[in-house]
């Protein structure tokens, strides 16, 4: 079944240029090359009855997820990063993934779900070891999943055109249906402010700031995504790191879950 997200892209800009707008090239990519990895924590918000029904509103432990880089591919004529996001530590996802993201602005076009052999948690019914997922390899929409809730892949389009709107044929979620709030369609609208260091410092996770010391003064970007189910990602990002520094998921004007980039490095 398809799912079809009128998708508009708004690019404004606080500072910086006096016209207002924030052009398709200062909003860069983040810098991946082979061999990069990077670590991001996801927690996300019990408001009562997640775990148990007598359990009080709380933030859950936090989960680990590590991103590698494993290889560059070409679909469509068009070279993509080849990226493995594995639950690491105490993260208990009997599932690890991987992500096909354009080179040139981060669109996914492809992903697989792979189960973990050394799994014993209970994981849903596959015909299949490893199920795999492919899209419009033309697209230009954000990336936004909600079947697995602490996985923190909500992807911003990277250097598209600014007053860019389009309606678009979408199937990116592993379940064959919408979230349960979501209706068949709905308007997603991406905005980009730039934002001073000072706003990342204040979000960054301690341990990042230990291990990167000082964020740089330019580039620094605050992207939300928005869409008409009540549902947004809010994002702060630099293009020097590999993934967002900061960011949360709000539904309903709640925060319902968090993540930060925690260690980043290269093979």
């Amino acid at each position: 079944m398809k799912y079809h997200y009128i998708c508009i892209l708004w690019f404004l800009c606080i500072l910086g240029d006096p016209s207002g707008v924030l052009h398709a090239q200062e909003i860069e990519p983040p810098a991946w090359a082979v061999g990069d990895w990077w670590v991001v924590k996801t927690q996300r918000y019990d408001s009562g009855g997640i775990i148990r029904k007598d359990t009080p509103p709380r933030w859950l432990p936090p989960q680990a997820w590590r991103f590698d880089v494993e290889q560059q591919e070409s679909i469509a004529g068009q070279p993509y990063f080849v990226v493995a996001v594995r639950p690491i530590e105490d993260n208990p996802c009997p599932y690890w993934f991987r992500y096909w993201f354009r080179q040139s602005d981060r669109y996914i076009a492809r992903y697989e779900l792979h189960q973990l052999k050394s799994s014993t948690a209970n994981t849903r019914n596959l015909a299949s070891s490893v199920v795999r997922k492919d899209f419009d390899p033309a697209g230009t929409t954000p990336f936004l999943t909600t079947t697995f809730p602490t996985l923190p892949l909500a992807v911003p389009v990277f250097a598209v055109e600014s007053e860019n709107s389009e309606t678009f044929a979408n199937e990116q979620s592993i379940s064959s249906t919408a979230p349960a709030y979501a209706s068949p369609e709905f308007e997603m609208l991406q905005e980009v402010q730039s934002i001073a260091v000072k706003s990342l410092t204040e979000k960054a996770h301690p341990d990042f700031l230990g291990l990167v010391g000082n964020i740089p003064q330019e580039g620094n970007v605050f992207i939300t995504i928005s869409t008409t189910i009540a549902l947004q990602e809010k994002q702060h990002w630099n293009p020097q790191f590999p993934w967002c520094i900061y960011g949360e998921s709000v539904e309903n004007s709640e925060i319902t879950r968090r993540y930060w980039l925690v260690k980043m490095g290269r093979n």
